[in-house]
């Protein structure tokens, strides 16, 4: 038995990322912009290849406590065993995870 509970297409609502930055990629809409601020247009291609980079990562809140950047760091390889690499930016009180080959 399964520590968790299965809530049928949970997984599948929070974690399909591919079909949200395609859905993100078509909505081009222009909002007015203020004096003084740059429009930088981007290709729906140019927006899904920024965002796959990311499709690997995730930010980690740690509620209730201060957590170091070396013990995170050591927990987050115990727990989860990245088969490659981990990399963890600190953000100030939340971390940046970012898992790759």
């Amino acid at each position: 038995m399964t520590p968790c509970r299965e809530v049928p297409g949970a997984y599948e609502s929070a974690f399909n990322l591919l079909d949200q930055m395609q859905e993100d990629a078509e909505s081009d809409a222009k909002d007015n912009l203020c004096e003084g601020f740059a429009l930088v247009s981007l290709s729906k291609e140019e927006k899904v290849r920024i965002r796959l980079q990311w499709s690997h990562a995730l930010i980690i809140k740690t509620f209730g406590r201060t957590v170091g950047y070396q013990f995170l760091s050591q927990r987050v390889r115990e727990l989860w065993a990245p088969s490659g690499n981990l990399d963890l930016v600190d953000l100030g009180h939340d971390y940046l995870a970012k898992m790759g080959n």
